[in-house]
């Protein structure tokens, strides 16, 4: 049971008196209520208010009243209600954690989830199943954590009771706290909000972490990773901006150019009176009146003109 298989010494000296925190008293609670009771009478007790809302369904649609459920049960077994999110080394403990996990969810899935050697891996298995994690809601509680002050709440009680309900949430959204996952939130949030970059980082992130792999979700956000898709999406943006495409390219010569120099004014349209000393083809064009300068239709000029810039955009045009 909780806290029997906990061979830490209680005191500071050999000689001190013993100093017990909240959590061991907490421990020792509920070790006296479960002392000389079967698993199975534990697990009976945990889970006679159990309704069929509350017991996971195959398809994971109520996984949250699921998890909710399961949560205040081993905040009353273990003191710990985040106890399934991580490894147990007692093995009584596992063996009540496994047996109340089993008996909350249907009984089709039960099959399934004996293939995993402990509650812990049980709970991870499920979640990753059926709860729907994504890398917006862990930025919403990285950005809560940085701008986390003192002054916005009434008592230091109340400011220590949300910053543990904030670290408590990373847990909650499959986000520990270590090196590799801090680093890769600082990288991510650097990145200017609103930015092309910043974007294309986002869904590249959110892809890796929405994907079936288990080994991919997992590493989608971590340092590398993110890293790896800050240089990739730069590059892209980087490679777009140098080619765009034949539509935009479209656009831009379809708008009007300048060209330096004494003939600036005549590159909207084309009129000979612009251009002396010009070649006899370019001269028998007056007779068709004024031209765009850029295809020699008479229907428009350069500004409405759809068609290309041709190469020689800044001579007068050939008439054929």
């Amino acid at each position: 049971m909780p806290g029997l298989q906990d061979k830490r010494p209680l005191a500071p000296g050999a000689d001190g008196p013993a100093i017990y925190t909240k959590a061991d008293v907490a421990r020792f609670l509920q070790q006296a209520q479960h002392q000389n009771r079967t698993v199975g009478q534990n697990v009976c007790d945990a889970i006679a208010t159990l309704t069929d809302s509350q017991r996971l369904k195959p398809d994971g649609s109520n996984f949250t009243d699921w998890d909710l459920f399961l949560r205040e049960r081993t905040r009353e077994l273990f003191a710990d209600h985040l106890w399934f999110t991580k490894p147990n080394p007692h093995v009584a403990d596992e063996q009540l954690g496994r047996s109340l996990l089993l008996a909350t969810v249907d009984s089709s899935m039960v099959r399934l989830l004996l293939k995993q050697t402990t509650g812990h891996n049980m709970y991870d298995h499920l979640r990753s199943r059926f709860n729907n994690i994504t890398r917006a809601e862990q930025m919403l509680c990285w950005e809560k954590l940085k701008n986390f002050k003192l002054s916005d709440h009434g008592s230091s009680t109340a400011a220590m009771s949300y910053l543990l309900k904030l670290l408590d949430d990373f847990s909650t959204l499959q986000l520990e706290i270590n090196r590799e996952n801090v680093g890769g939130l600082v990288l991510q949030s650097a990145l200017e909000s609103g930015s092309e970059h910043r974007r294309e980082v986002d869904r590249r992130v959110e892809r890796d972490l929405a994907s079936s792999s288990r080994t991919l979700s997992r590493r989608a956000v971590t340092t590398d990773q993110i890293l790896k898709h800050i240089d990739v999406a730069k590059q892209q943006l980087d490679l777009n901006a140098q080619t765009p495409s034949s539509f935009g390219a479209q656009l831009l010569d379809a708008a009007p150019h300048s060209l330096a120099g004494p003939y600036a004014h005549a590159m909207e349209l084309y009129h000979p009176d612009f251009w002396p000393g010009l070649p006899p083809q370019v001269e028998g064009m007056a007779i068709h009146g004024l031209q765009c300068w850029n295809c020699c239709s008479p229907d428009h000029f350069l500004s409405k003109c759809p068609v290309p810039r041709r190469s020689n955009f800044d001579r007068p045009p050939v008439f054929p």
